[in-house]
């Protein structure tokens, strides 16, 4: 039982150091930084409005906020001086000041009252106590230009926040991905099919949605620290055999895994010994704004369980149409099906043997191959994931073992 527990664990540190290497978070997010940008600062703020959607709520309030104060407290410091040169400040019960002495602004005789005078005039608020009248022309002038300004100020500051509520990116938190993805047989042929299911919750619909997945290696060069990312295109199709997505109800979309596909190697066993991230990206026209949005994900090879398939969600009644359990969407059901390649299921199918055996590697024998395209059950989850290749690098062990033993007793009966 140790020796199990041990190689359990050094499988699961390794499923969780590839949840730290994926380039493509769960949720979309991408695990990529941008170093060493010449004057990437300047970029940024000629791109300003982009950038400013781009930032964090809590520095976009705090923009919102201080640009509007920094505004008021500006052109009520314009309006204190002028009111200060004209000798408006303390002009009430002054003996000095004449009867028919007009003040620039009227009830506008302290820096406060300067302050609210310029939030009046800013936003035409217009309570009628503090109001112009028309002895100073440079009041007048700093009356339009800061009506000018503050319209400008709402505008953009209207803008920037309704830009950032109806930000596309928030509609792709409504759309699904299963958590894992399967490898099944298909109904149709002999090839297997990588499986995952995507949905929408919403009642109104993506338009014109199209799905597209990638897969990604990644190469370190150990010498220089180095990494070579290399990209396939896959090809998705629905279960119907379409590739455009009408997102009513959930839908499994698949890939064949053929002679073209970059998985026809892979077995059951290999599978979890690669290292490599199939992304997921699903684009489509909002139908409330218009907009177009994004959605992605990702899977692992820890994360794609092999010989199941997806459970139905979709139930019927009479009286109230069609219903979707979304709480089986994640669900799959065990499949029985060969655990070995899809290129050796295909050469087994054609019964060509010495085929297969020139181009398998050379630690596989017709033996073991014929062991791994038994009809088996697979993993059921992720749990049991972990200890998949414990299981079988232990196997492979007692059977080299038990080869070893029959050497021995063999030349001991020879001798």
């Amino acid at each position: 039982m140790k020796f199990f527990d041990e190689i359990s664990t050094q499988n699961f540190k390794r499923y969780q150091n590839q949840q730290k290497q994926r380039l493509v978070f769960k949720n979309g997010r991408c695990n990529v930084s941008n170093l060493n940008i010449k004057r990437m600062k300047q970029h940024y703020l000629m791109d300003i409005f982009t950038t400013l959607i781009d930032l964090k709520w809590r520095w976009t309030l705090s923009i919102f906020i201080t640009t509007f104060i920094l505004s008021w407290t500006l052109f009520a410091v314009v309006w204190w001086i002028i009111a200060l040169s004209h000798g408006d400040i303390g002009y009430k019960g002054n003996a000095s000041h004449p009867s028919t002495f007009k003040p620039c602004v009227y009830n506008v005789h302290s820096f406060v009252t300067a302050f609210l005078f310029s939030i009046e005039t800013q936003h035409t608020i217009g309570y009628g106590y503090r109001y112009i009248s028309e002895e100073c022309p440079e009041a007048m002038v700093s009356l339009c230009i800061q009506s000018c300004f503050g319209v400008i100020v709402q505008a953009l500051m209207t803008g920037l926040i309704f830009s950032k509520i109806s930000k596309p990116k928030k509609r792709s938190q409504t759309i699904m991905f299963s958590k894992t993805a399967a490898v099944n047989k298909s109904e149709n042929s002999n090839h297997f099919m990588f499986q995952f299911r995507v949905g929408d919750m919403r009642a109104t619909h993506i338009l014109s949605a199209q799905i597209r997945a990638i897969l990604v290696r990644k190469e370190i060069f150990k010498d220089t620290q180095g990494m070579l990312i290399r990209e396939v295109d896959i090809k998705l199709t629905t279960v119907t055999g379409g590739d455009q997505l009408f997102l009513a109800w959930p839908l499994i979309l698949q890939h064949q895994i053929d002679e073209s596909s970059p998985m026809f190697n892979m077995s059951e066993q290999g599978l979890y010994q690669e290292s490599f991230e199939i992304i997921i990206i699903l684009e489509g026209i909002v139908e409330s704004t218009g907009m177009t949005m994004r959605a992605c994900t990702s899977y692992l090879p820890g994360e794609i369980i092999w010989g199941h398939q997806f459970n139905q969600l979709i139930t019927h009644q009479s009286d109230n149409g069609f219903f979707v359990d979304y709480s089986l969407f994640h669900n799959t059901t065990e499949n029985m099906i060969p655990k070995c390649s899809s290129k050796h299921t295909a050469l087994e199918s054609r019964d060509d043997w010495d085929s297969c055996k020139d181009n398998s590697s050379t630690n596989d024998s017709p033996l073991d191959h014929n062991s791994r395209c038994k009809l088996e059950p697979s993993f059921s989850s992720l749990s049991e994931l972990k200890g998949a290749q414990s299981l079988i690098k232990f196997d492979n062990r007692s059977k080299r073992a038990s080869v070893t033993n029959s050497l021995s007793l063999s030349n001991d009966h020879s001798v």
